[in-house]
């Protein structure tokens, strides 16, 4: 997503950080138009990462990296706006955490939001992952697992009452590093309802090549 506003961001030695501020989200604005108030977004974000793990852009460890590569941080962002007319304050707070190791990746994140509308309930919300690669045949041949899921409050959240959970196992192939990459891989949506018999689990299975250039 795109939204209008300032950012600066920078490194020094192996601390990273990032700040913004931006229109936000109310009705009738993000994206790239004007905005239509002057509530705001505001958001910063600071990490650590260790000289040998290379760009927190990429997953998995396709350069298989000598020795452990980590890194961690934490972010965080308040928004104000107005949501089908109620006023609304969002708070969101999130950790992340990875590494690498000849061939080897592992990586997770939580987050945690609490959405404040004026005209309603507040809810706390959560969602987390965690993730792991391994380079079967190295610079060609990935194996990957990921679990996820988002527990929403139920009261009055705009995610709804239901836990949601996601599986999913993967095969890439790389063509021509990350930047070429084939994906197979099946999916496993489960959401919690009212009971067992109210509970669903859709099944996907995808082939996908991605480019980058």
């Amino acid at each position: 997503g795109r939204d209008r506003g300032s950012m600066i961001s920078g490194k020094t030695g192996d601390i990273g950080y990032a700040l913004g501020v931006f229109n936000g989200q109310s009705d009738g604005e993000n994206f790239n138009t004007a905005g239509v108030d002057p509530d705001l977004q505001g958001g910063g974000q600071v990490y650590f990462s260790s000289s040998n793990y290379g760009s927190r852009k990429t997953e998995g460890d396709y350069d298989q990296t000598e020795g452990v590569g980590f890194t961690a941080g934490v972010s965080s962002d308040v928004m104000q706006g107005t949501n089908d007319g109620d006023d609304f304050t969002l708070v969101e707070v999130a950790g992340d955490a990875a590494l690498r190791s000849e061939g080897l990746s592992l990586q997770a994140e939580y987050l945690w939001a609490s959405y404040d509308p004026d005209g309603g309930d507040n809810s706390n919300n959560t969602g987390y992952y965690a993730q792991a690669g391994y380079m079967v045949v190295p610079k060609e041949w990935e194996v990957a697992g990921r679990f996820s899921g988002v527990n929403p409050d139920s009261d009055g959240s705009p995610l709804g009452s239901n836990d949601q959970y996601q599986y999913a196992l993967a095969i890439n192939r790389f063509y021509n590093g990350p930047n070429l990459k084939l994906t197979l891989q099946a999916t496993f949506d489960q959401t919690d309802g009212n009971g067992e018999e109210e509970d669903t689990l859709d099944q996907i299975y995808e082939a996908q090549v991605s480019g980058y250039f």
